[in-house]
């Protein structure tokens, strides 16, 4: 499975739940997650890479991203199997 693909089935199954799973692009500021997930009860920040890669598959500035979101008492969650997809939904 492709991250495309995978991206796919975690919009697809955001919208079962009677979610969004917006694609996040941020002009001038690199390193934002894939997508932002708003469900009736949590928001989640989501990064999808494709199956195999782990965390650490993150670059330098999206770490530094995911340093500052968690000062704010955000997490990012990263996703790289589509098991992670129904753990975190």
């Amino acid at each position: 499975m492709r991250e495309k693909d995978l991206e796919r089935k975690l919009k697809k199954e955001v919208q079962k739940r009677g979610g969004l799973c917006l694609k996040w692009v941020s002009p001038g500021f690199s390193g934002v997650p894939d997508r932002i997930v708003i469900l009736e009860d949590k928001i989640l920040f989501i990064e999808l890479k494709r199956p195999g890669l782990s965390e650490k598959a993150r670059s330098p500035r999206q770490n530094r991203v995911a340093a500052h979101f968690k000062a704010l008492g955000h997490d990012i969650i990263f996703i790289s199997e589509e098991t992670d997809i129904y753990e975190v939904l």
